[in-house]
């Protein structure tokens, strides 16, 4: 059997997992400050955000500030694009890679540039493989993340694809001071949210602790939100959670929902807020616990209420509330978020075939 893992440093709350969460604003200042310097040399055809796992969550959530411009993008997972996924010759490649090493990702960006496009890797550390890669490379946020269970630095990457993003959006021709200074302004809100909503989130585990199956659904710029937040509860709390497209989950998927079930619903204003509010309805009368995220209120048992602001910009804040809230549900089921599992040997053991030393 593989060597154990080193023993904890911290076995109980505060565990880094919440002082990560609690750096999430200051982690954003520093990567924007950082992507002030980084220049797109010349206009691609296409943006295409790629990674694994929160890192592609991150790129997903940074890339998607395109939408409205009409310039061609998406978000693939680093394994398909490296295997299956069609690209532009002139397409610019976006990788995210936390530990700078994640061989799904490596290989796409190779294969990216095998095929002609041009491709940028951001990371926390530097000297790292990605850095040999890509053409260029950035390393972003005020440090690595301490806890397995990245919080801090999916903040970071999203930031920094949002960034290149608009640099983007400048070289074709479009006016992005506006959107620019939004973004940069977001690090107040993000403060006021991180002080806000973690009070919130511990009452709300206390108050609803016992459920066994988690969705959490978003739509529009907050389905991003939706599957990072049930990867969260996945990694942290063990529970089956599913990330899902809020309308998808009101046709059929919504049947499977019980006492059992928690529904957490991302709808901050805008054009999904009224179907976020039927499906809570729905939800409730079936017996589900339900919790929403919102600038409004929705009808959920209980509410985390968000500032009101830009839907486009908000997955930069209403990911906050649900961090703390896997975190201290993670902390009242007895675990260590930090760990994501891999203080338990056999799960330790079973890392090292999925992922062999130094892939990841």
């Amino acid at each position: 059997m593989a060597q154990s893992i080193s023993p904890p440093e911290r076995v109980g709350h505060p565990f880094y997992t919440y002082d990560m969460i609690r750096g999430i604003p200051a982690g954003f200042a520093a990567t924007l400050s950082r992507m002030k310097e980084f220049n797109v040399a010349e206009r691609p055809s296409s943006v295409v955000g790629t990674g694994n796992g929160t890192a592609f969550y991150s790129a997903w959530a940074g890339v998607q500030l395109l939408e409205g411009t009409g310039i061609p993008y998406s978000a693939i997972q680093a394994m398909e694009l490296a295997n299956y996924a069609s690209l532009n010759q002139r397409s610019l490649v976006v990788g995210v890679s936390h530990s700078g090493i994640t061989k799904n990702t490596m290989d796409a960006l190779k294969s990216a540039r095998e095929r002609g496009a041009k491709t940028v890797g951001l990371t926390h550390f530097a000297d790292r493989p990605i850095s040999q890669v890509a053409d260029q490379c950035v390393v972003i946020g005020d440090g690595p993340d301490k806890s397995r269970c990245h919080t801090k630095t999916y903040v970071d990457s999203a930031a920094a694809v949002a960034s290149l993003s608009l640099k983007v959006a400048g070289l074709y021709g479009f006016d992005t001071k506006e959107r620019e200074a939004s973004l940069e302004s977001l690090g107040g809100t993000m403060s006021d949210v991180v002080r806000k909503s973690e009070s919130g989130a511990r009452s709300f585990v206390d108050e609803c602790f016992g459920f066994g199956k988690v969705f959490v659904a978003g739509a529009g710029p907050n389905l991003v939100t939706a599957k990072e937040v049930a990867l969260k509860i996945k990694e942290s709390c063990y529970l089956p959670a599913e990330g899902i497209e809020l309308e998808e989950l009101c046709h059929g998927s919504w049947v499977s929902m019980d006492g059992s079930t928690l529904l957490v619903v991302v709808a901050p204003t805008g054009p999904s807020v009224g179907r976020a509010a039927d499906l809570i309805r729905a939800a409730r009368m079936v017996g589900a616990k339900t919790l929403a995220v919102s600038d409004q209120t929705l009808g959920a048992e209980f509410e985390l209420r968000v500032p009101e602001g830009r839907e486009d910009l908000s997955p930069f804040f209403t990911v906050i509330p649900l961090y703390f809230v896997a975190y201290f549900l993670s902390v009242k089921l007895g675990y260590n978020p930090d760990y994501i599992r891999y203080l338990t040997p056999i799960y330790w053991a079973a890392r090292q075939i999925v992922f062999p030393s130094g892939t990841h």
